[in-house]
């Protein structure tokens, strides 16, 4: 778990919390590829090489290769492009040795628990490569940093789109670029958060850590923990 500095205000039942982190953010992208319309996928079993363009193909190796990690799902895993730790989420298997072997691991954890894990392996950068659902486990937790997208000049009118649920998140555009002259576009945003969104997934770590797993939920910036205190904050100091 990152390290956090904490400095605390107790007022009578309540807490007042200024917590900042000292070490550098674990950052998440997200990796996709679209036809215009939105589809990332028209068949299950299909391949998206049979529709995407060479130049994307080798934008994703390259990419990969200077990742420390990529996170996946089971449907989506097909073999690793690079020589980099592949975490798989799947329901029922289990890492056999042969898997950690070959530096691929399949998970059942939450996904804040997974990039803490990754962050304590002292990871910086990891890709998200999964599918529609894995994707929204990552997106609802506001976890992803960016999102590259590839965006193929092609229509296919029905099949699976980037999400499986519903959402809204608000995108700053960083970089645009025309990859080929058929008109593949090569786009990436930052994921715009507000501080708060950071500091509850922090404290959730910190909570886990010091109060032996108590959980808490927050509404109108305020934070109920499952005890009888009741927790509040006057500051946020998240660099």
């Amino acid at each position: 778990m990152a390290h956090l500095q904490k400095h605390s205000l107790f007022v009578g039942k309540r807490i007042y919390l200024n917590i900042s982190n000292k070490e550098k953010h674990l950052k998440v992208t997200m990796v996709m590829v679209s036809s215009v319309d939105g589809i990332v996928s028209r068949q299950s079993q299909e391949s998206v090489k049979t529709w995407t363009s060479i130049e994307d193909q080798h934008h994703l190796i390259e990419i990969v290769r200077k990742c420390d990690a990529v996170i996946t799902g089971r449907k989506s895993f097909t073999k690793r492009i690079a020589e980099v730790p592949y975490y798989v989420y799947s329901r029922s298997q289990k890492s056999t040795d042969e898997d950690k072997a070959g530096v691929s691991f399949f998970t059942q954890k939450d996904p804040t628990a997974l990039l803490e894990e990754l962050q304590n392996l002292q990871f910086e950068e990891v890709l998200l490569l999964g599918g529609p659902e894995i994707n929204s486990l990552f997106l609802n937790a506001k976890l992803v940093d960016e999102i590259i997208i590839t965006i193929e000049p092609k229509l296919f009118g029905n099949g699976k789109h980037l999400a499986s649920s519903e959402f809204e998140l608000d995108l700053k555009l960083i970089d645009l670029k025309k990859l080929n002259k058929n008109g593949t576009l090569l786009v990436t945003y930052a994921i715009k958060k507000r501080s708060i969104d950071r500091f509850f997934v922090k404290l959730h770590l910190l909570f886990q850590n010091q109060r032996g797993g108590h959980l808490f939920q927050h509404k109108s910036c305020r934070v109920h923990v499952l005890d009888k205190f009741q927790y509040q904050y006057s500051q946020i100091l998240i660099k």
